[in-house]
């Protein structure tokens, strides 16, 4: 309550004044039953002026306008102007999951910053590679996570591609979209390379252990990218799908199943590929090595004849290369060296566009480690351009 000198309360005028003054002075903390007794025309003017002040107060309207303007931009996994690369497995129609080694996305983008939404169902890491510079690795956490890979950038246009480093045993890994900067968008994207190159093979073609010595099967040392494959196909200026997998043979693998199982596939053993989708100019077969050590013998030879038939009623036009190594399968004293030789000299009986290409013996027996993998591009590089001089 407040307490009025007695002189002001013989005078009803300055009373009404006082009271307003309080109320004024501190609107809605003056006790209700005091603005009540006020009972002046004036006094409710006042009263009502209050109330449209503490009406404004609460519509925030300066924070909403900040939101908008501050909000990042988000891109969804089925933007038009994303472009992918690999066999997409799709759990969910709007979100691609990659599941073969090398799989990818590219994009070109506006702003000075990048973020990724990845969704790991397994063990996975990717290289990022923006403005086609040496990329960055991440591991992917389990689950959903969003990925900050890109800060203060010039502005403009940039380019990031985001690649699988790692293979079908560390599972699918579901890409969500890219974030970026207020007011950013996507760019068009850059142009698909018009020459195409699918390969077949083992752990040596998807990357196991290519950045470690150490020959050991944790996903950090996995890296598609770098491998023979990837070296290659950029040196061509070509897209690939690597369809490989560790432990894999033609005729004996390390379980049941054989790439007979796997190569027209999507995703696992579902024969679910689209050949029209992908027809591919060069097709590089490097199998054998765990049928090497599984025992398999010179049966192997008609294995290779008639899985490269196979593979020819699919891409008719294709130069198809049968290779091997460079693991111990090409060591001194292997006979599988010559059961390739072999298998290619019966195909070109009437199949000219095969070609037989043995990598050099790395040394060691153990998976090929990065400069391994250069020396072996090295190799099938020329021996692609032997075969086809068109090329630029």
């Amino acid at each position: 309550m407040i307490a009025v000198p007695p002189k002001l309360c013989d005078d009803p005028t300055m009373l009404s004044l006082l009271l307003l003054a309080c109320t004024s002075a501190h609107p809605g903390s003056g006790p209700v039953d005091t603005v009540d007794t006020v009972d002046t025309a004036d006094t409710a003017d006042t009263v009502d002026t209050v109330d449209t002040v503490d009406t404004v107060d609460t519509v925030d309207s300066v924070d909403t306008v900040d939101t908008v303007d501050t909000a990042s931009v988000t891109i969804s996994p089925d933007d038009p102007l994303l472009q992918y690369m690999g066999r997409l497995v799709a759990p969910d129609p709007a979100a691609p999951a990659f599941y073969w080694p090398g799989t990818a996305v590219r994009a070109r983008f506006e702003g000075t910053s990048l973020k990724i939404h990845l969704d790991d169902a397994g063990t996975n890491w990717v290289n990022v590679l923006i403005d086609e510079l040496e990329p960055q690795v991440l591991a992917c956490t389990p689950g959903e996570a969003t990925y900050v890979v890109a800060e203060g950038l010039d502005e403009g246009v940039h380019t990031v591609e985001v690649n699988k480093r790692t293979e079908t045993g560390d599972g699918l890994l579901t890409f969500r979209g890219f974030e970026l900067d207020p007011n950013a968008g996507l760019a068009e994207p850059p142009a698909r390379p018009a020459l195409r190159i699918e390969f077949y093979g083992d752990s040596i073609t998807s990357g196991y252990s290519l950045d470690c010595a150490c020959d050991l099967p944790d996903p950090a040392y996995k890296d598609n990218y770098h491998t023979y494959a990837g070296l290659t196909a950029r040196a061509l200026g070509a897209e690939y799908h690597s369809i490989s997998l560790s432990g894999v043979g033609l005729v004996r693998s390390w379980w049941d199943a054989t790439m007979e199982d796997y190569w027209d596939s999507v995703y696992d053993t579902d024969h679910a590929w689209d050949f029209g989708s992908f027809q591919a100019d060069i097709v590089v077969i490097n199998l054998g090595q765990n049928d090497y050590w599984l025992g398999v013998g010179a049966p192997i030879t008609l294995a290779y004849v008639d899985f490269v038939q196979k593979v020819r009623v699919h891409y008719p036009d294709a130069q198809i290369f049968l290779a091997l190594g460079s693991m111990d399968a090409v060591a001194p004293g292997s006979p599988y060296s010559a059961y390739v030789e072999a298998a290619v000299a019966n195909l070109r009986r009437s199949d000219p566009d095969v070609h037989a290409v043995v990598f050099e013996y790395n040394g060691t027996g153990t998976h090929p480690i990065a400069a391994d993998h250069q020396l072996m591009s090295d190799t099938l590089v020329s021996a692609i351009r032997a075969a086809m001089p068109e090329l630029p």
